[in-house]
C-alpha cells in the first residue's frame, strides 16, 4: 500500500490510511506502532459500533401437487420443494458479520476477530411417495 511503513507486512483495515501519521494528520485514528510505547493494547471503546441485525436464516417453500393431478399417474404424491439457508442480513455494521462467536480460539466476548459471515445456499429438492 502506498504510504504504509514497510514495517507493517500484514494485511490491515482501510481505516489504517487514515492513521494519525504526526501533527496535521487524523485525529479519529491512533498511530501505529509495533512497540507498546503509546499503550494502544489497552481496553478501548475507539472501533465499538453497533451491531444490530436483522437476517433471514431458513426459508422453504413447498408445494405439494393435487391428488387429482397425482392420482393419473402411478405415485401417491409429489412435492416440488426450495430451502436457503443465510438469504440475506441487514445491518449497518462495518465488519464481515455482526454474528460473534467463539470460534478460532476468539475468547473475547463481543470481539468479532473479523469472523467470515455464514455461506448462503440454496437445496432444490422432490419429493415422491409411490
Amino acid at each position: 500500500m502506498q504510504g504504509m511503513d514497510p514495517t507493517y507486512s500484514f494485511n490491515l483495515y482501510a481505516e489504517t490510511l487514515n492513521r494519525w501519521t504526526g501533527p496535521g494528520t487524523s485525529n479519529s485514528i491512533p498511530r501505529m506502532s509495533l512497540d507498546r510505547a503509546n499503550e494502544n493494547y489497552r481496553t478501548s471503546d475507539l472501533f465499538v459500533e453497533n451491531g444490530n441485525y436483522v437476517s433471514l436464516k431458513n426459508l422453504t417453500i413447498g408445494y405439494t401437487l393435487p391428488d387429482f393431478i397425482v392420482k393419473k399417474a402411478t405415485f401417491n404424491s409429489l412435492r416440488i420443494y426450495v430451502t436457503g439457508q443465510n438469504l440475506f442480513m441487514i445491518t449497518n455494521y462495518s465488519g464481515y458479520t455482526p454474528e460473534l462467536g467463539y470460534t478460532n480460539g476468539n475468547r473475547q466476548r463481543g470481539v468479532d476477530v473479523a469472523q467470515y459471515p455464514s455461506v448462503r445456499s440454496f437445496t432444490f429438492g422432490l419429493t415422491l411417495k409411490i
